[in-house]
């Protein structure tokens, strides 16, 4: 039975007709569909690149950045942002436990939850321009566009971590002791006896790059030591956070989209926008596992 023949027997039975089986009755309009072509999925393909004149007319005139080196992103716990709010709790925990006579009572421990105001996921987002043009003269920047943009974002999260650590109140104060080597050292061991509650996890020393290089340069076999040491640049100079930073903190974000769009006139020059954005929350919910050692002496 053809399509026109079912149609008309629906409308004999007073059922509804389909209007995609009406309009795919049509052989015109049913060619038509067969040979469109699909605007935005076409523009998303090719139209991923930059208007820039500096770039020039060849890939290698812009480095690839590859894969941003992120690691506060990695130390930390990732939770899922799509909720796009976040109600920040802190918890702190005083253990009673101990051996008890039979009969007697067990000693009671202290587990205090604060619960913060609602907050919501913050947007993160930058765009650049796109042209046809572009792409007939870079035909192979996408990549380097996709990564800029992505890691632009990227870089960003890690910064959110950073400012987080460095502003919440209740980590543990740890003071400068004889040199670099000896305060990171003795921090680690204090970190892992902090809110040891919390279950086993690595014990993650996160420093500046600056930092990083006088710890190393300090003539200490730091493979021995217990604890993940990572460096990034959003942190300053100065101070360690030293704990189990994946226990103790996280990172509320949703994924990164890239879109395509036009601004002001755009449609009319044959260019269009990128837009890259994410939505991102950090917390730090157990500030009592971080020390946050002083390296100043």
């Amino acid at each position: 039975m053809t399509t026109s023949q079912m149609n008309d027997l629906a409308v004999e039975l007073g059922m509804p007709v389909s209007l995609g089986d009406v309009l795919a009755g049509v052989p015109d309009l049913r060619a038509s569909i067969k040979n469109r072509r699909d605007v935005r999925t076409e523009a998303h393909i090719f139209n991923l690149l930059v208007t820039s004149s500096s770039i020039g007319h060849s890939r290698t005139a812009v480095p690839h950045p590859g894969l941003v080196d992120a690691p506060l992103l990695a130390a930390v716990t990732g939770v899922d942002g799509s909720d796009l709010a976040v109600t920040p709790i802190t918890v702190s925990f005083t253990s009673a436990a101990g051996t008890t006579a039979e009969g007697d009572p067990s000693p009671e421990s202290t587990l205090t939850y604060t619960t913060g105001a609602v907050r919501n996921l913050e947007p993160v987002a930058h765009w650049i321009p796109v042209s046809k043009q572009a792409l007939r003269h870079n035909a192979g920047l996408r990549a380097d566009i996709d990564a800029y943009l992505s890691g632009g974002l990227i870089v960003k999260l890690e910064q959110r971590i950073a400012d987080e650590l460095a502003a919440t109140a209740g980590t543990v104060a740890h003071p400068f002791d004889t040199d670099i080597a000896t305060t990171v050292r003795t921090a680690i061991a204090a970190a892992q006896s902090a809110m040891r509650e919390l279950g086993p996890g690595v014990v993650t020393v996160a420093l500046s790059p600056l930092d990083h290089a006088a710890l190393d340069l300090a003539g200490h076999d730091l493979s021995q030591w217990p604890a993940t040491i990572v460096s990034s640049p959003a942190l300053p100079t100065g101070f360690a956070y030293v704990g189990r930073l994946r226990l103790a903190a996280s990172l509320y974000a949703t994924a990164i989209t890239v879109s395509l769009g036009y601004i002001n006139d755009q449609f009319g020059r044959n260019a269009a926008a990128i837009l890259a954005s994410a939505d991102a929350l950090a917390h730090v919910g157990a500030p009592g596992a971080i020390i946050k050692a002083d390296l100043t002496a």
